[in-house]
């Protein structure tokens, strides 16, 4: 897992782009329908290490 390192000035913009990420997760694998697609896995892990990093951020225990 790649580490995801967040200063104060950009929480924000990484919330921001959280966001955007799994909207296009969404959008992708919704057409998609029955099918794998392997870009929808790979933008997960993505997403995964972001929220990571906001949450380490935040402090909040997981």
């Amino acid at each position: 897992m790649s580490k995801v390192i967040l200063e104060d000035n950009e929480i924000a913009s990484a919330a921001n782009n959280l966001h955007d990420l799994l909207d296009v997760i969404c959008l992708v694998q919704f057409e998609a329908g029955d099918e794998i697609d392997r870009r929808v896995d790979s933008l997960l892990w993505i997403a995964r290490d972001l929220s990571k990093g906001i949450i380490d951020h935040m402090g909040v225990k997981s």
